[in-house]
């Protein structure tokens, strides 16, 4: 079973999105760079910190 990179792990967003065989867009790297700072936000939290940012 592939290993599933933990939040902590210091690789690049981006890498992590590639690595999963996602696309990185600009909504995605607001998600995860908005997580880097909270580890336990509410989804309301990210959409509304995400769409003001």
């Amino acid at each position: 079973m592939p290993r599933i990179p933990d939040h902590t792990d210091p690789v690049d967003p981006a890498i992590r999105l590639r690595n999963t065989g996602l696309r990185v867009t600009a909504p995605r790297m607001a998600v995860l760079r908005y997580l880097d700072g909270e580890s336990h936000a509410a989804a309301e939290d990210i959409t509304g910190a995400v769409r003001a940012a």
